[in-house]
Order: structure tokens, then sequence, then C-alpha cells
């Protein structure tokens, strides 16, 4: 199965990859590729009850798999390296799943500039933070 073969390709790669190289550059070079070549598949996993525990298990099968080989930046949250590492993984899941659920997502090629765009901005900048009134 692609998700099978993504999580091994994606382990092997923390095993010999080099401290210059980002994993989630590494994501959108080679594992939203193999996502798409089953986007029908993965779409029906996370948006049927064919698995509910789905998201569920990449989250923490990833989770697992990049505790040991990414090291988060020390001291900027009062969190875990697990944690972070869960948090990363976590959001990094919800992007793709937004992106291969929509019904005609665009391909890997176009979707990988917006993916890291995504990954790199602080959540807070999200927000348009002018438009937002207080009210008693």
């Amino acid at each position: 199965m692609i998700i099978i073969s993504s999580i091994k390709r994606f382990s092997k790669y923390l095993i010999t990859i080099s401290s210059v190289i980002n994993p989630l550059d590494y994501i959108a070079e080679n594992v939203l590729p193999a996502i798409w070549k089953e986007r029908q598949w993965i779409r029906c996993l996370y948006t049927t009850n064919i698995d509910p525990n789905f998201e569920d298990f990449i989250v923490s099968t990833y989770t697992k798999r990049g505790a040991s080989n990414i090291v988060p930046k020390e001291g900027q949250f009062n969190l875990s390296n697990e944690e972070v590492v869960q948090l990363v993984t976590s959001l990094t899941v919800v992007v793709i799943k937004n992106w291969i659920t929509q019904d005609n997502p665009s391909p890997p090629k176009h979707f990988k500039g917006e993916f890291l765009r995504l990954i790199r901005t602080p959540i807070y900048e999200y927000i348009n933070h002018t438009a937002v009134t207080v009210s008693d």
C-alpha cells in the first residue's frame, strides 16, 4: 500500500538524512507525488468510515518515526521534543489532508510551493487581525 511504502521511504530518509535537508522539503519533493498517485484511495480513507483511525494512524506513525530523528529547536516552547514533533506532524498531515480531499486537487508540482508556503507561515499570520472587532 502507498501509505506504508511512503512511511518506509520517509523512515529511510530519516536514517540517512544529512542535517542540511529539511524533512518538510523532502515531503514536498517525494511524499506529495506518492500521495497524488493514490489520491482517490487516500481521499476515500479521509472522507469515509472505511478506516476511522486512518488520520490518527498516520500522525502516530510519522510522529514515532520522526521523534528519534528530528530535533526540534530547544527552548522555544514549553513542550517536549516528542510533543513538538507530534505538533509539526499533525499540522503537516492537516495541510496534506486539505489538499488531497478537494474535489480536484492540484497536481503536486503545482501544490508543492503552496504546501511549503503553508508550512512555513506561522499560524498567527493566517488571520487578518485588523478585521476583528471585539464586542462585549
